[in-house]
C-alpha cells in the first residue's frame, strides 16, 4: 500500500530573512515565526513592519497585515516589541 508521507517542520527552523523577501505579505509576516538569528526581534519587527508597508496596496490592507502580526506576535510573547515598534513608526 502506498501512502503519503507528511513531513512537519517548524517555521522556526527556517531563515525569517528568507520569508521576508516574499512578494506576498500574508507570507512575509510569517518572517515573526522563523528564526531570528542573532537579531534581536526589535529590528527583525521593524523589518517586517516597513516590508508590511512595501506590499500594501493601500491604508486598509496595511492596517489587516498589522492586526494579523499583532496577533502571531503573540505566539513568539513579542507583543509588546510589536506594539512599540508600531508606535515609533506611526
Amino acid at each position: 500500500m502506498g501512502g503519503v508521507v507528511k513531513q512537519m517542520f517548524s517555521l522556526h527552523e527556517l531563515d525569517y530573512q528568507d520569508i521576508l523577501q516574499s512578494e506576498i505579505p500574508e507570507e512575509s509576516m510569517l518572517a515573526i515565526l522563523c528564526n531570528f538569528k542573532k537579531e534581536e526581534a526589535q529590528v527583525v519587527l521593524s523589518k517586517i513592519i516597513q516590508r508590511l508597508q512595501e506590499l500594501s496596496k493601500d491604508a486598509m490592507r496595511l492596517q489587516k497585515y498589522i492586526r494579523q502580526l499583532l496577533v502571531w506576535s503573540r505566539l513568539r510573547n513579542l507583543t509588546a516589541f510589536t506594539t512599540q515598534q508600531l508606535q515609533e513608526m506611526a
